[in-house]
């Protein structure tokens, strides 16, 4: 967990047994006690078919594959759509960059035409 962040201070009281599995749990990923329970607290608030009950079957599949899906996974299939659609420019371009070098590379693609 990152320093920046401002934390809150809880009291909690859970069974016994789950106490020690979330113990086996840290001990295991070398985590904090802390970490295990928050880093559950948001799995179980990541949006699953199973909670999302207005969806129609036809989304609801298409949700249900995109989560089968590995984060790189979904970022590559999300990059192929971003190709296959027309381009339309509407207003200001935003655009970031992880590194100067992918800026740079984006610049030169921009130059030459785009796309």
């Amino acid at each position: 967990m990152s320093s920046d962040r401002t934390f809150a201070r809880i009291s909690l009281t859970i069974p016994p047994d789950v106490l020690r599995r979330a113990d086996r749990i840290a001990k295991a990923e070398g985590r904090s006690r802390s970490w295990v329970l928050t880093d559950a607290v948001r799995r179980l608030a990541e949006p699953t078919p199973e909670r999302l009950p207005r969806l129609d079957n036809s989304r609801r599949g298409m949700l249900q594959a995109d989560l089968a899906l590995s984060p790189t996974e979904r970022v590559l299939a999300a990059e192929r759509t971003a190709h296959e659609a027309p381009v339309r420019r509407f207003g200001a371009l935003f655009v970031t960059f992880d590194r100067f070098e992918d800026y740079f590379e984006w610049k030169r693609h921009e130059s030459a035409g785009g796309r």
